[in-house]
C-alpha cells in the first residue's frame, strides 16, 4: 500500500514536468529539475544531479548519479547479489522481503549496497552494473558491458566482464579535469566557457589553469 501511495505521489509531483515521462516509475527518487527520465524507466532509491538523463526501459536501484550523466536505454544499474558463501543462494534463507513470500531463516545479507555514478559519465545501451560499484568522473561504459568493479576517472570500459579499453585523456589532463570540477560550475560560468568545451587545452586556458 505504501508503494502504491509513493508511486501516485511521485506521478502527481511530476505531472507538470515534461522531462519525467508519465510511464516512468519513481519510488524514493530525488531528481534535479533540469534532468530527465524517459518512458518505462524505473528508479528506486535514486538521487540524480543536474542535466543528467536516463533513457527508456532502464532499471536503477539504490544509486547516486551525479551531474551531466548520459544513461542510455535498457540499462540495469545496481544489480542486487545473492550470497555465494552460504549453502544456498536462495532468498528464502535471507532477511527482508522476497518474491516467494516465504522464509526458512533470516540470515543477514546486504544484497544491494549503494552504487555511485559520478559526474559526466556516459553509459551505453543495455549495460549492466553491479551494485556497490563506483563509476568515476568522465568514464564511458560501452553498450552491453557488464561492470563488476570500480571504473577509474575518464576510462572507457567494455566487454563481459568490463575491462579498460583506454582512457579518454592523458594522466596529466585527467588530473586537470578532476581539479577543474566543471560540473559544479554555475550555468553562467558554463555559458561563458561553453565554446571551449571541444578542446581541453582551450578550456584550461580559459579558466586560467
Amino acid at each position: 500500500m505504501n508503494s502504491i501511495c509513493s508511486i501516485l505521489l511521485n506521478k502527481a509531483k511530476n505531472i507538470f514536468n515534461k522531462k519525467i515521462a508519465n510511464s516512468a516509475m519513481l519510488i524514493n527518487a530525488k531528481i534535479d529539475k533540469t534532468s530527465a527520465v524517459r518512458n518505462k524507466t524505473r528508479l528506486y532509491n535514486v538521487k540524480m544531479g543536474r542535466y543528467s538523463y536516463v533513457a527508456r526501459n532502464s532499471l536503477i536501484q539504490n544509486t547516486e548519479i551525479g551531474s551531466f550523466c548520459s544513461i542510455s536505454e535498457g540499462c540495469n544499474i545496481g544489480l542486487p547479489s545473492h550470497p555465494l558463501t552460504f549453502l544456498s543462494t536462495s532468498p528464502v534463507f535471507l532477511n527482508g522481503n522476497n518474491y516467494l513470500n516465504y522464509h526458512f531463516s533470516y540470515f543477514t545479507h546486504n544484497a544491494c549496497p549503494q552504487t555511485i555514478i559520478q559526474n559526466d559519465v556516459w553509459i551505453g545501451a543495455h549495460a549492466q552494473i553491479k551494485s556497490g560499484v563506483t563509476i568515476r568522473n568522465g568514464a564511458v561504459v560501452g553498450a552491453g558491458a557488464v561492470v563488476t568493479n570500480d571504473v577509474p576517472p575518464y576510462a572507457i570500459v567494455g566487454g563481459v566482464p568490463a575491462k579498460i579499453i583506454r582512457f579518454r585523456f592523458s594522466e596529466s589532463e585527467i588530473q586537470i579535469l578532476e581539479s577543474l570540477k566543471w560540473w559544479d560550475w554555475s550555468n553562467e560560468k558554463l555559458l561563458g566557457n561553453a565554446n571551449t568545451f571541444n578542446d581541453i587545452n582551450e578550456i584550461t586556458r580559459g579558466v586560467g589553469i
